[in-house]
């Protein structure tokens, strides 16, 4: 399992600057790997095949920004939706499909 989302490291590696990729680390739930990088990009993977699913880019599809640093808090899955912090707000995202389901701010952290 591990090995084929691994591999996906050529499909996420250019999204970050470190060369050791996401700060945080990745959430494994019901056969999928949710994993946000540090700009605020979100994947939900195939656990089994590797293969993305769906993706989102927060700043651009939901208007937030992240810290200077970067997002580094992992997704949180609960009721079906996959929690995210992002700067001082919280996003949630429907597991399944990655729509939004609520949002709450957009502004970065100071």
């Amino acid at each position: 399992m591990l090995t084929s989302v691994a591999e996906t490291d050529c499909l996420l590696g250019p999204l970050f600057e470190s060369p050791s990729g996401a700060i945080a680390a990745p959430t494994v739930h019901d056969g999928r790997v949710y994993t946000v990088s540090k700009h605020g990009k979100v994947f939900c993977l195939d656990a089994r095949k590797g293969g993305v699913i769906w993706s989102k880019d927060l700043e651009k599809q939901f208007g937030t920004e992240s810290p200077r640093w970067g997002l580094a808090g992992s997704a949180v899955i609960v009721d079906g939706m996959v929690v995210l912090n992002s700067g001082t707000h919280g996003i949630a995202l429907n597991r399944t499909d990655g729509s939004l389901v609520w949002q709450n701010g957009k502004g970065a952290a100071a």
